[in-house]
């Protein structure tokens, strides 16, 4: 961020996607409203790193956010990829609690 407004940038934008939160950028650009850090991850009452990255910490300095927090609630689906594989997996599931019904009644 530092290096872009060294470059003659005013405001600068940090986007951290990925599922724990940013909480070291957090802390760096905490009360700067020359840098906005937004971070977009799992919701961290349920899952690491529990003590950062609610959206309670959403913060505003003159009227200006520097911190900007959107937790996911839990089974989002982070791409389409994934959404794929989550669907085969519960077909796959699903197959296999229908084989061990089969073997049930065959018993």
């Amino acid at each position: 961020a530092r290096e872009f407004q060294n470059l003659g940038l005013k405001r600068v934008a940090i986007l951290d996607v990925d599922y724990h939160h940013g909480d070291g950028t957090q802390g760096i650009f905490w009360s700067d409203p020359t840098v906005l850090t937004c971070s977009i991850h799992m919701d961290p009452r349920y899952d690491y790193p529990h003590y950062s990255g609610f959206k309670e910490e959403n913060v505003l300095v003159d009227g200006i956010y520097s911190n900007l927090n959107i937790p996911l609630p839990p089974k989002t689906v982070w791409s389409l990829t994934a959404e794929k594989d989550y669907h085969a997996e519960k077909d796959e599931d699903a197959e296999k609690d229908k084989d061990a019904e089969k073997d049930k009644d065959a018993e």
